[in-house]
């Protein structure tokens, strides 16, 4: 069901989130 590459979506820096997380 997933096999169109959901990491695409998530190509928006989920990095940032966890400078929020101070």
């Amino acid at each position: 069901e997933f096999e169109e590459e959901p990491e695409e979506e998530l190509e928006e820096e989920p990095e940032e989130e966890e400078e929020e997380f101070e």
